[in-house]
């Protein structure tokens, strides 16, 4: 098939993230171009599978789609196979959330050192 067909094949089929921009616009994600000449590639392309891999663990509704039957606009394909931008900032959010949830569940207790040491000391004298 050539290449030409291929790109009609993929235009006919619906963008993968066309579905998940309200829900993932916070995190950049855009709309679909709306362009009638923009170029549309197969999401089980090699390439924007192998980039799909990193965004399993961050959108699972991924997970649910099939790839063969979808595909991605030029908007989507920059943004997940060219550039890093939409991955960094779904890390980003999903490492300061567990930062966020770590402090709530493990609060900072202000400390003074000296009288740490001054126990450290005392329980070390009871033990010799």
């Amino acid at each position: 098939m050539s290449d030409q067909q291929q790109q009609k094949r993929a235009h006919e089929k619906k963008c993968l993230f066309a579905d998940l921009v309200k829900t993932y616009e916070s995190f950049g994600l855009r709309p679909c171009g709306m362009s009638t000449k923009q170029k549309w590639r197969n999401a089980d392309g090699p390439e924007v599978a192998r980039q799909l891999v990193y965004y399993y663990d961050y959108v699972p509704e991924l997970a649910n789609l099939s790839l063969e039957s979808h595909s991605l606009c030029s908007s989507h394909y920059t943004q997940i196979a060219s550039t890093n931008q939409f991955y960094e900032r779904l890390v980003g959010s999903t490492q300061e959330s567990k930062r966020t949830q770590l402090e709530r569940d493990n609060p900072v207790v202000p400390v003074d050192s000296t009288i740490e040491i001054s126990e450290a000391r005392r329980l070390l004298d009871e033990k010799s």
